[in-house]
């Protein structure tokens, strides 16, 4: 009985030492896959979406703390 409870115990834990390194694949990709969502491929700049997003964040914080906001935009002609 204790060789098959160590045999277990044996095959649970190259399980866990699985599952960490599956969670640590995923996580990674998942930062790879974050990062493509918010960046422009070519500039790597944030991409409107994020700027969509940081927005309506500060707006909202503006709003809670009863603060201005102000915004200044350029549009850059013939930029490359």
């Amino acid at each position: 009985l204790a060789l098959q409870a160590q045999a277990v115990n044996t095959q649970a834990e190259i399980q866990n030492a699985e599952l960490i390194k599956e969670k640590t694949r995923l996580e990674e990709q998942n930062r790879v896959l974050q990062s493509k969502a918010i960046h422009d491929p070519l500039t790597k700049l944030y991409n409107r979406h994020y700027f969509d997003d940081a927005l309506a964040r500060e707006c909202h914080r503006c709003q809670r703390q009863a603060e201005p906001l102000a915004i200044i935009m350029a549009d850059i002609d013939h930029f490359k």
